[in-house]
């Protein structure tokens, strides 16, 4: 008999901030912000190269001329 590698968790639904490309992960005392980009399967369009969410790579403005 093959196992199940899946996990599920059974939990009331919670009111969670809507996931945004961009996540702040923290800041100093001098106001840096450390932040990371989070990617999944239907995050919908945004550019690889400058990480904006209104446009794709082939339209970025900031992307040096190939």
């Amino acid at each position: 008999m093959e196992e199940d590698s899946q996990s599920y968790v059974n939990c009331p639904l919670i009111n969670f901030e809507e996931l945004s490309h961009r996540m702040d992960w923290g800041s100093t005392e001098d106001g840096t912000v450390y932040s990371f980009y989070a990617t999944w399967a239907d995050i919908g369009k945004y550019c690889h190269y400058c990480h904006e969410t209104t446009h794709t790579m082939n339209d970025c403005l900031l992307q040096p001329a190939r």
